[in-house]
């Protein structure tokens, strides 16, 4: 992959598509040549269309401490330079090195390294928090975090599915890799998406490039998926959005995934085999399947383009609905100002004019309750279906029996304070989320924090966002008997808030514009290759799925239905709107589009399936 056709399609990216897995099974529609970890001991090939299963034998788990990070630098004399401070006297302390250059053509075109202050070498999380308890204060930025000592161990095999034969074996690693990169697709069965969410649920997906079977830091088995830049963008801004969607909102979609990569690649993953994972820990990847003509145009238009901040590739955040104010990133992660990512109105000046940011309780409940004039809003516009989706999230209510609440809360954030009587917001940020919530019960009070955390704690996935206020209803004996909370968006709110973005597409502004509204005071500018207005070649284009048949509908198009929908939890093997009986079949037929689908209760419409 070091053609000159790779190289303009930028530097290569490493994607843990499936992690911590006991095996992989994949096939792939043409042949495979197999590596050893060293990645050029040649151990023989996969036939195309042989269905394999990557296993382990004899794996240990790393060996892990647990430390407190005090900072981020960006240079290492930083970062030794507060470990001196006396308070960490009898702790010891390290500095590591997280993130890597990136390279075009054997030149550096971004450079994302910054370097961590650790002190602690604690063997329990527990030790590790009552050292951050004592710090925090002197130290607000600080976290507990894991840190590998010792590498896992472990051999890698391959198995042929039916017979189970062992075909080839490594230690630590295996790589399978194609012959001709242009025409085949590796497919990766049981991929898991949506880890953690309401819409969690398992798919099978062809990919691009090539892939390593790795022994990952759990003793477990990680799928990393290696390949160019500009291809990975072909999928990731459709497997965000939904490809039928404005060109322009693609764009804006494609450039802010192209600076995730370069601003956080080995960072959020510094210790793993991948350098960014595929889920919404970090930004959705589904592979070639959900590549379409439109998402690999609207890459090939924006190629090599990002964000900068005084100098530096921005890493532009985004969510799927704000609820109108985006949220400043200090509130919602561990660490400082960013003035790109700064409190924001989603709204025309015109109707900014008459928006205030959330400064109390009033104001939160206030908030939460309307519905302004704002991008995201789709409540209130005449918008495209594909867009319908997202009206539920804008503002919501969940509802919760007191046990109910009371069991979630242990189970979810292992806090028990008994009978629990009020949850407390005790700060929020401008966009009404909360950032410190106080769980207050009969045995004490508990605080929890930050935006993702409390949303973990109040639900069996995670809460829509944590932009809610609290009502009670008192029972008989005068203690809570339900909860009710009235929520406004969906994620953290900062950055780039997606639906909005599609509205403003929508409303006719282009991705440059977009860019702007959400990124205040960033520049755009080429940082590699060249734009291009040429789409590739078919085979390039549409994605032949691995010699796969009868991809269920919600492994096509993104679905956040997926894990609720009849035809998914029966497992039918068909896509929903062929199945007779159903509301899918009988509305398609209804309006005559087949071969057309139209789901009446997902977020598809009118994809053209192509066999």
């Amino acid at each position: 992959m070091s053609s000159s056709k790779a190289q303009s399609l930028g530097p290569n990216v490493r994607v843990g598509v499936l992690q911590k897995v006991p095996r992989v099974r994949f096939m792939a529609n043409q042949i495979l040549d197999v590596f050893a970890a060293d990645e050029k001991t040649r151990l023989g090939e996969i036939p195309a269309k042989t269905e394999c299963i990557a296993v382990l034998a004899d794996a240990v788990a790393a060996r892990i401490a647990y430390r407190v990070r005090l900072g981020v630098f960006d240079h290492p004399d930083d970062a030794t330079q507060i470990l001196d401070d006396p308070a960490l006297a009898s702790c010891s302390g390290k500095v590591k090195a997280a993130g890597r250059p990136m390279l075009v053509a054997g030149e550096t075109i971004s450079d994302n390294r910054e370097y961590w202050a650790l002190t602690g070498e604690f063997a329990t999380e527990h030790d590790a928090q009552t050292l951050w308890d004592t710090l925090s204060p002197k130290y607000p930025e600080a976290l507990v975090m894991k840190d590998v000592l010792v590498p896992p161990k472990g051999r890698v095999q391959i198995l042929e599915s039916q017979s189970g034969k062992v075909l080839f074996e490594s230690d630590r690693k295996i790589r399978v890799s194609p012959r001709d990169f242009t025409k085949t697709r590796i497919a990766i069965y049981d991929v898991i998406v949506g880890i953690e969410f309401h819409w969690e649920h398992k798919e099978t997906q062809a990919f691009r490039g090539l892939y390593d079977f790795v022994v990952d830091n759990s003793g477990a088995l990680t799928a990393v998926n290696e390949l160019s830049l500009e291809e990975y963008l072909y999928s990731v801004n459709s497997s965000e959005m939904l490809s039928i969607c404005p060109e322009e909102l693609l764009k804006a979609q494609t450039v802010c995934a192209r600076n995730t990569i370069l601003a956080t690649v080995a960072r959020h993953h510094v210790d793993d085999a991948f350098d960014i994972c595929a889920d919404d820990h970090c930004q959705c990847y589904r592979g070639s399947t959900r590549e379409a003509p439109s998402s690999v145009k609207t890459a090939n238009e924006t190629r090599g383009e990002v964000l900068v901040f005084e100098g530096k590739v921005c890493d532009t955040r985004y969510s799927k609905i704000c609820g109108g104010i985006m949220e400043p990133a200090v509130n919602v992660w561990w660490e400082g100002h960013i003035p790109y990512l700064d409190a924001g109105k989603d709204a025309a000046a015109q109707q900014a004019e008459s928006i205030s940011y959330v400064t109390n309780e009033q104001q939160a409940k206030a908030w939460i309750d309307s519905t302004p004039s704002v991008f995201c809003n789709t409540q209130v516009e005449n918008l495209p279906e594909e867009l319908h989706y997202a009206r539920k999230y804008f503002r919501w209510r969940v509802e919760y029996q007191r046990t109910e609440l009371e069991n979630l809360i242990k189970e979810r954030a292992n806090v028990d304070v008994g009978t629990v009587l009020d949850l407390v917001p005790v700060e929020r940020g401008q966009s009404g989320r909360i950032m410190w919530l106080d769980i207050v019960g009969t045995s004490g009070t508990k605080r929890i924090g930050k935006e993702l955390a409390i949303r973990r704690a109040l639900s069996t996935s995670h809460l829509y966002s944590s932009a809610f206020y609290v009502e009670k209803e008192l029972g008989a004996n005068g203690l809570p008997s339900k909860f009710r909370l009235h929520g406004a968006g969906w994620g953290h709110g900062v950055g780039l808030c997606q639906i909005g973005a599609a509205v403003m597409a929508h409303r006719g502004y282009d991705f440059r514009e977009i860019l702007a509204h959400y990124f205040a005071g960033t520049t755009l500018v080429g940082l590699y290759g060249t734009a291009s207005q040429d789409a590739p070649d078919r085979d390039l284009l549409i994605a032949p799925h691995a010699g796969l048949k009868d991809l269920l509908c919600w492994e096509v198009l993104n679905c956040y239905d997926a894990k609720e929908c009849p035809v998914a939890l029966q497992g039918l093997g068909a896509r929903c709107w062929e199945q007779p009986g159903t509301r899918c079949q009988a509305e398609a037929r209804s309006k005559g589009l087949e071969p057309l689908s139209v789901c009446s209760q997902c977020c598809f419409y009118r994809m053209k399936h192509e066999n």
